[in-house]
Formats: C-alpha cells, sequence, structure tokens
C-alpha cells in the first residue's frame, strides 16, 4: 500500500509514506523546540521575579533608613504577598476568586500541603506586623518591629520557594 515496486523489484517508497515520514520527524523537532523554549522562558521569568524582588527589597531598605517606616512596611508586605502568590502560583495552589492577601495566600500554601504549621504561624505573625505598618491609625511602628517584618520578609523568600 504505501511502497511501489518497479519491474527489476526495486521497493520505492510511496510519496505519501515519505510524505509521513518527514512530517513526523518535523513533529519531533517542534515539540522538542516548545520543551525548550518552556524551560528558557521558567528560567528567564525566575531571573526577572529574583531580581525585581531585590529591587524592592533595596528600596524597603532605603525606606528604612531614612525613616520612612510606614512605607517601608507597606513596601515589605506587598514585598511578602507578590512572593507569596508566586509560590502559589508555582505550586498551583488553588486560590479563592478575591484579591489574595498574606491571610488568605498563608491559608491556601498551608492547606495545599506547602509547608507545615510552623511556617503558617510565622508569616501570620507578619501578616500582624504589615497590619501594624499600615493598617494601625494610633501609632507608627516601632523601629524594632519594622526590622522583625523585614528579616522576616526575607527569611520566607529564602526559605519558601
Amino acid at each position: 500500500m504505501g511502497m511501489t515496486i518497479t519491474p527489476n523489484g526495486e521497493m520505492i517508497p510511496s510519496v505519501r509514506l515519505t510524505f509521513l515520514a518527514h512530517f513526523s520527524q518535523q513533529l519531533s523537532i517542534l515539540s522538542s523546540v516548545r520543551d525548550g523554549l518552556e524551560y528558557v522562558l521558567a528560567d528567564m521569568h525566575g531571573t526577572l521575579y529574583g531580581d525585581v524582588e531585590n529591587h524592592l527589597l533595596a528600596t524597603v531598605y532605603t525606606l528604612s533608613q531614612h525613616g520612612h517606616r510606614r512605607a517601608a512596611g507597606a513596601l515589605a508586605g506587598v514585598l511578602l504577598e507578590i512572593h507569596l502568590a508566586h509560590v502559589a502560583a508555582k505550586y498551583r495552589v488553588a486560590m479563592g476568586p478575591t484579591s489574595p492577601d498574606i491571610t488568605t495566600l498563608n491559608a491556601a500554601l498551608k492547606r495545599g500541603g506547602i509547608y507545615d504549621g510552623e511556617v503558617w504561624r510565622f508569616i501570620q505573625r507578619l501578616g500582624a506586623l504589615r497590619d501594624v505598618c499600615v493598617d494601625s491609625p494610633r501609632r507608627d511602628p516601632t523601629v524594632d518591629e519594622l526590622t522583625t517584618f523585614i528579616q522576616g520578609v526575607q527569611t520566607v523568600r529564602q526559605r519558601v520557594q
């Protein structure tokens, strides 16, 4: 069916069979290129994501050094939320339809088995410190509270991947 036999007994593949063989080979090449491209894009995404986080953290330290404790705390809170959202996306943790905050992300990551209760409690404490930095109308965060919060955000960035 896919071969033609000449009068002297030589077997020649049909055009259809030749086409299918070459087409199959082209599909294999494209598939391998796609896999390689996904790897390169994931690597670029991770690198850019890390650079953005590092710049945010540097800005947090600059704000803190210049006495802008609320702004530094707010930005550190944003950095923590971004990091937790990135981890949730990486592990495909189910999130609700609302815009997730630290508490929501933390609960979803614990529920998804990404980390244990000890890490969950630590992040809950960071969420409370973030609230002191941003939401407390009565007082500004102390230097110790802000320092603890920023160091905690760094710890989470390093340990929760």
